[in-house]
């Protein structure tokens, strides 16, 4: 029976206080939830991720090797313990095409068993010459499937050295396991930065040697990835295949040996062949230039004695020829005048014959164009005879026509000037009458004459004189005008204008005429020229005649001459021929001795060329050969000591951490929301308890009236208690598995997908449950609110029934003291009222507010401490965000502000060390740079040894303005290089636990470990550096730093030439690399980018825990004041009243929550931002002023938003509570 009201009771008091038992559930089902979700997301982020790579086989190590990887490496790779499988592979780094670009693109071969490319669009490529390109290399370029690309090698060499070809068509977009975001490391060629990857058959590769080797561990497959337990598998595995390395390299190394030493034993065996061929064609050579000798000598001694019998008959025939040279010269003169006096005579005798047909074809022409012309000309003569009487009739007739019309016009003009003149005196008389008023004259009129005074009577007289002479005026003009009509009508004309027509028309009539008189003129003038030109001439014809006839005579004068003179010539010559008959016969015998003679001279030498260009062509050869000899016995004596050079091979054996771009920053990612789960959910879930504590510890006491009673009727304390245990069990039981049950499920999921902002092609996000938070979280849960309510029972049980039902004493006075169901306490005089000059100041409802808030201070300090609690994470929210957001900035605004960085080989020459610094030197795009040491490298001091970089710049004070050495407390103090103390990153500093002044060991292997002493420690947050200054490194190891780096920064306004310097300098031999700080960072905005969501879930889960919370505490601080309030509206209190009384308080604890919130939100930011930090960055450490802010401003709206919906349970408070008693 008590048992069946005990649990009628027990379903009776959750219906009751449904609100109490919901806000309990959803307490903590926030705080389970939040705890094992962001506990769940580090585990559920390595799944995730581990799954796409057990399903892309993505290898665990990659074995590369200096001279590459041979077969045989391959399978003793294969044969070491703990190796599942290994496949060799192939790759390169190449150029492509991109518009006016060319990207670095990273090409390798299609692995059969690893590193599964998905397929996005298209398929994979199945023979040389084809290829799969990443997706996100082509999201931003104009390539697509079926596109053509070639590829360049980027290093000066041509591509087809180790590919089969450098065209590739484009068959399938895709995503490798190798890049699982946006990075994909950097090169030796183009800009230093690889943009994308290209997968192509193996085919397509030319290579004696693979490149890489991926290997697969046995067992790593079971394991998670980012895990101890599979790091450890993977170092062990990556200790026993480097357990090999040397043994496999000393192999690599004889195969290297002997293949060199065979080329080498070839290349002897022909230097041998060759130097014996050379001693034989020596001896040949000698033997040779004495033979030639002997015979050349035996030639040259018939040429001189046949030389001198050509001279003596050359003499006797030059004699004869001198004679018959003479009597032809002389011949040849007078032939040459009589020929002339020919030549003349047949020219004159041509002009004259040409002159004659000349003169007659003249004479023919000149009767024709009489007999044509001069008709014309007679009768022309006549025509304009008559044309001029014709002309001068009509002149005559127009004159006449004229004159009257003339004198007409004259006389009409006189008129018109008349009556211009009239006009103008009436204008005149017009003026003066419009001066005087007719009015006037009218009144003077009236007047009789003789009344009239002397003026008025000047007044008519005028008037009437004006108007005389304007009536006289008038009258003229009409005559006038009558006179010039008259005129018009007399002569026939209507108007002056048909006057001034006819005149007009007269005249142009005339005016033609003498145009026409003028034409005559001219005709008759060229008439008579025509006719003096006939004349002309006829009489030119006659004289012509006349000159021919006395030319003729005197040619046939000169004609009988010219032909004597040919007869005695003709005689001369007969005589001349025969005695050079007799000459040339002699000569064609000389010139046949002599041809001979020439001939052998021309043999002679011919063959002494001959046999001097053999043998020097044979020196030549011989000198030649035995410099190629030599050559080849010093490249023999080369080779020779190279191969004794010859080092081993060296591998490089690499896990995922160390060969994949981004696969150590998404497992860095993982560890920091490891570290966020350690810290934040631990606080949110704290408060979450502690409320939920505070709301049973609360309706035990409420509720001590029941307990008495119940314990008054028999019922036991454990049936009592279990009501309570049972009540508080249920609530948080099942808020803690619905808190599991969601938690591990969103949050997680919403992390994830955040992050997928970064590392987009992971395919599938895997949630699962992690028992071990749901149970961690659970089990904290119900034991603070199980542990609670068993204490809370316990005090209460402990004291009598009699105790625990004493009436409840109500107070209704003024003070409105609070209800209590326990005994109320004695009232104490508040501290504020002991300070009078405030305290008088406040009306009734202040005191009251301020009464009841310092009374009962253990609900004071709970919602101070929950809502400062909330406060606190949401300032640690934000201050997280500020924190990790603004490292970009401070570090490549504040600390460094260079462009790029240069690397460049250890053994580059100095002439091409001094073409890079022409280069830069000369480029007006470049605004500075500087020389610098950078090399990686171990410190230690007494806390531990950590690596950083190690920096020595080339000038101490040039480096200020590329590098800021300064305090991240105190920014105005900063520091500079000192000769005999060095400068140590901040973060470093933490690290190593060393302060200024402290010393620190760097270790080098090769110059041995030295001991520097910190001078200062500067504000730095990517990376940790120690920078020495050159007189420093110089003291230390002795010797001048080698500069390895060249800094440089562009000039405003040209960030677009950063790369394109970059390019060119990739280009020049001797540099390694090229580093934008452009690149670094979008890198790292990109993945803090992707923490963006992740601060948000924290911001809006501590904002959801606080309005729960505040939500909850208004429940609880309304419910136990149910009578108070009651009370008050009894009162006469309006429900706004009631509502702003009680609202007062809340505003109050609100703004007093809140700054206690930013406090300790400032303590645990500072410790938080030290947990989640990773060892390479350092975060920033300032809270901005809006974070504060905006924490304030969403608590305050939560507050209000609670106040809203609590107005409706205040309205619904019954007055008659305030009547009722507890006997």
């Amino acid at each position: 029976m008590k048992k069946n009201v005990l649990r009628k009771d027990f379903i009776i008091e959750i219906k009751k206080t449904m609100g109490r038992f919901v806000s309990i559930f959803f307490i903590v089902a926030l705080g389970v939830a939040f705890y094992s979700g962001i506990r769940a997301s580090e585990p559920s982020m390595r799944i995730t991720a581990d799954q796409y790579f057990d399903d892309s086989e993505l290898m665990d190590l990659k074995v590369m090797g200096t001279k590459g990887l041979t077969k045989a490496d391959i399978k003793a790779i294969g044969k070491v313990s703990g190796i599942e499988a290994v496949e060799g592979g192939y790759s390169k780094d190449v150029l492509c095409p991109v518009g006016d670009n060319e990207k670095v693109v990273h090409m390798l071969s299609m692995q059969k068993n690893f590193n599964q490319v998905s397929v996005v669009k298209g398929r994979l490529p199945e023979k040389a010459g084809e290829c799969l390109v990443d997706e996100d290399f082509l999201s931003y370029t104009d390539l697509k499937v079926g596109d053509t690309v070639t590829f360049h090698s980027g290093d000066g060499e041509a591509l087809t050295d180790s590919l089969v070809t450098d065209t590739y068509k484009i068959v399938g977009i895709g995503n490798s396991p190798l890049y699982i975001s946006f990075g994909r490391g950097n090169s030796t060629i183009g800009t230093g930065e690889i943009s994308g990857f290209v997968v192509v058959d193996k085919a397509s590769f030319d290579m004696d040697v693979y490149t890489e080797a991926y290997v697969k561990v046995s067992g790593a497959e079971e394991k998670t990835a980012f895990t101890d337990e599979y790091n450890n598998l993977s170092d062990a595995a990556k200790e026993a295949v480097s357990a090999i390395e040397e043994e496999r390299c000393a192999v690599r190394k004889q195969e290297i040996v002997d293949e060199a030493n065979e080329k080498l034993a070839d290349s002897e065996k022909t230097v041998n062949e060759k130097s014996q061929e050379l001693e034989n064609a020596k001896k040949e050579l000698e033997s040779g230039k004495s033979k030639a000798a002997e015979e050349l000598e035996k030639a040259k001694q018939q040429l001189t004695d046949g030389e001198a019998e050509l001279a003596d008959a050359k003499q006797q025939i030059a004699d004869g020829e001198t004679q018959l040279a003479d009597a032809k010269a002389q011949l040849n003169e007078k032939q040459a005048q009589l020929s002339s006096a020919e030549a003349e005579y047949e020219s004159g005798k041509a002009q004259l014959d040409q002159k004659e047909q000349e003169l007659a074809a003249a004479e023919q022409t000149y009767l024709s164009n009489y007999a044509k012309y001069m008709p014309f000309i007679t009768a022309g003569k006549a025509q304009i005879a008559a044309g001029r009487t014709q002309i001068a009739d009509g002149k005559k007739q127009l004159d006449e026509g004229l004159a009257p019309l003339k004198q007409l016009r004259d006389g009409l003009d006189g008129i018109e000037d008349g009556i211009s003149q009239c006009d103008s005196g009436m204008a005149e008389v017009q003026k003066q009458l419009d001066g005087m008023d007719s009015d006037v004259y009218q009144e003077y009129v009236k007047i009789p004459e003789e009344d009239r005074n002397e003026e008025q009577q000047a007044y008519v007289n005028k008037w009437e004189n004006l108007n005389a002479q304007f009536a006289g005026i008038q009258a003229q003009k009409t005559q006038l005008e009558t006179a010039k009509s008259g005129l018009l009508a007399q002569a026939g004309f209507a108007t002056e204008a048909d006057l001034d027509a006819q005149i007009t028309s007269l005249t142009a009539q005339r005016d033609e005429l003498d145009k026409k008189e003028a034409a005559l003129l001219g005709q008759e003038q060229t008439l008579a020229a025509q006719e003096e030109e006939l004349l002309s001439a006829g009489r030119q014809i006659t004289d012509g005649k006349s000159q021919i006839a006395a030319a003729r005579s005197q040619l046939d004068s000169t004609k009988l001459q010219i032909t004597d003179g040919k007869a005695q010539i003709l005689s001369a010559w007969a005589l001349l021929n025969e005695k050079e008959d007799t000459l040339n016969a002699s000569k064609a015998q000389l010139a046949s001795g002599e041809q001979e003679l020439a001939d052998g001279r021309s043999e002679y030498e011919q063959a002494a060329k001959e046999a001097e260009e053999q043998i020097t062509d044979g020196q030549a050869k011989i000198t030649d050969g035995e410099k190629q000899l030599t050559d080849a016995k010093q490249q023999i004596a080369d080779a020779k000591a190279e191969i004794k050079k010859i080092e081993n091979p060296k591998w490089y054996v690499q896990t995922r951490e160390d060969a994949l771009t981004e696969y150590q920053g998404y497992g860095d990612n993982a560890d920091r929301m490891r570290s966020i789960g350690k810290v934040f959910p631990v606080l949110f879930f704290l408060v979450a308890a502690l409320i939920s504590l505070t709301t049973m510890t609360r309706m035990v006491e409420e509720q001590r009236v029941q307990i008495g009673t119940m314990k008054a009727l028999g019922y036991g304390k454990a049936a009592i208690a279990g009501k309570y245990i049972g009540y508080a069990l249920i609530a948080t039981l099942g808020g803690s598995i619905f808190g599991v049950l969601a938690g591990e499920k969103i949050l997680p999921f919403i992390i994830i997908y955040a992050y997928m902002i970064l590392y987009k092609h992971l395919p599938a996000i895997l949630v699962p449950y992690h028992m071990s938070y749901a149970l961690q979280a659970s089990g904290i849960a119900v034991a603070c609110t199980l542990i609670a309510t068993i204490a809370s029972c316990y005090k209460e049980l402990a004291a009598e029934p009699a105790e625990l039902m004493r009436p409840v004493r109500v107070s209704v006075c003024l003070k409105m003291l609070c209800t209590r169901p326990s005994s109320p306490k004695q009232g104490k005089r508040i501290l504020l009222e002991r300070i009078g000059i405030i305290w008088k100041h406040l009306n009734f409802t202040w005191k009251s507010t301020v009464r009841n808030l310092i009374r009962y201070k253990k609900r004071f300090f709970m919602t101070i401490f929950g809502i400062g609690g909330c406060m606190a994470l949401m300032v640690v929210g934000f201050g997280l965000k500020d924190c990790i957001f603004e490292i970009v900035s401070l570090q490549y605004e504040k600390v460094q502000f260079y462009d790029a960085a240069t690397y460049m080989s250890d053994d580059i020459s100095e002439e091409n060390r001094q073409q890079l610094h022409d280069y830069l030197d000369q480029n007006a795009d470049i605004k500075e740079t500087i020389e610098a040491r950078m090399q990686k490298t171990d410190v230690k001091s007494a806390s531990g040894k950590k690596t950083l970089y190690l920096m020595v710049p080339s000038d101490n004070e040039k480096i200020e303005d590329f590098l800021s050495f300064h305090s991240r407390t105190n920014k105005d103090e900063v520091y500079s290089l000192k000769k005999d103390e060095v400068i140590l990153t901040e973060k470093m500093a933490s690290l190593l636990n060393v302060k200024v002044g402290d010393e620190l060991t760097i270790e080098d292997e090769d110059k041995g470990d030295q001991t520097v002493t910190v001078g200062a420690i500067c504000e730095n947050y990517m990376s940790h550096y120690l920078y020495l200054s050159p007189e420093k490194y110089e003291e230390l190891y002795g010797v001048p730093a080698e500069y390895n780096t060249i800094i440089y920064s562009v000039k405003d306004g040209k960030d677009d030439q950063i790369e394109k310097i970059g390019t060119k300098l990739l280009s020049m031999d001797g540099v390694l690399n090229v580093s934008y700080t452009s690149s670094i960072e979008g890198r790292l905005d990109d993945m803090l980018r992707s923490l963006n969501l992740v601060i948000v879930v924290l911001i809006v889960s501590a904002g959801m825990l606080a309005f729960v919370v505040l939500y909850n505490l208004n429940n609880i601080n309304i419910t136990e004041r149910q009578r108070e309030l009651a009370t008050l509206k009894v009162l006469g209190f309006y429900d706004g009243e009631v509502a702003s009384y009680v609202y007062r308080e809340n505003i109050l604890l609100t703004i007093i929550g809140s700054v206690v919130g930013m406090v300790l939100g400032n303590l645990l930011h500072r410790y938080i931002i030290l947990t989640v930090e990773v060892e390479e960055a350092m975060f920033g450490r300032q809270i901005h002023w809006q974070s504060y802010l905006y924490s304030f401003l969403f608590t305050v709206a939560f507050s209000l938003f609670v106040n809203w919906v609590m107005f409706y349970k205040l309205k619904k408070i019954d007055m008659v509570e305030s009547l009722k008693s507890v006997e």
